[in-house]
């Protein structure tokens, strides 16, 4: 029988002893090849590719963050929402600030302003008439491109829109642009194309005024 190299005490040979000794030797042992292999990995080409991958999804991550949160996907938003005979949600979304959505939407606002129409009268008066629109031949879109930012006056008759045109009166615009958007109608040979505003609004992001500067710098 072998002996233990700690204590002395008589072992089966190939067996490991009770004793204290032994049994740190062998946690000591198995932490060194524990902490041998995390050195290799750290060490090696595996960390290299593990941490490209994390810095690749970090950047692809505050792209999209990016790009959702900018004036085109707002643009580009609203033009696809035309296209299409159910993209009326998406479409006062667009159109509408938060609030004024929230009380059309509430049947005891609509009592109180009869001359409003109520959400339900909206999706529905947008579905049937992009139902006659699309009777002879639906839009694609083909360009969204930036005209312009707009200026000062450009931006505070922004503001003075959705003040009079939704009665509310926190709606304060910070920054616009035109935008041009050309699309395809089935049926003909000549591009439809629509000038609108993109503007932020201080408390609901990107909102489009479906007009463009001039216009809007006229009439508001």
């Amino acid at each position: 029988m072998a002996k233990c190299k700690n204590c002395g005490k008589e072992i089966p040979n190939g067996g490991v002893c009770s004793c204290t000794s032994a049994n740190n030797n062998k946690s000591g042992s198995a932490a060194a090849v524990k902490e041998s292999g995390l050195k290799k990995f750290f060490k090696g080409d595996s960390f290299i590719e593990w941490l490209g991958l994390i810095v690749l999804i970090i950047i692809l991550v505050m792209i999209t963050i990016f790009a959702i949160g900018s004036p085109k996907h707002g643009v580009k938003k609203f033009a696809k929402a035309l296209t299409k005979e159910n993209g009326a949600k998406s479409y006062f979304a667009m159109v509408y600030p938060d609030e004024f959505l929230e009380n059309i939407k509430s049947k005891e606002y609509i009592e109180r302003h009869p001359s409003i129409k109520s959400w339900d009268n909206e999706l529905s008066d947008y579905k049937s008439a992009k139902k006659e629109e699309f009777s002879s031949g639906k839009l694609k879109v083909e360009k969204v491109e930036k005209i312009s930012r707009l200026s000062t006056d450009g931006v505070n008759s922004a503001s003075n829109y959705f003040k009079t045109k939704f009665s509310v009166q926190n709606y304060h615009c910070t920054k616009g642009y035109e935008y041009k958007i050309t699309f395809d109608k089935e049926g003909t040979d000549t591009p439809q194309v629509y000038n609108v505003c993109v503007v932020k609004l201080k408390t609901d992001g990107w909102k489009i005024i479906e007009m463009n500067e001039e216009r809007l710098i006229d009439e508001y």
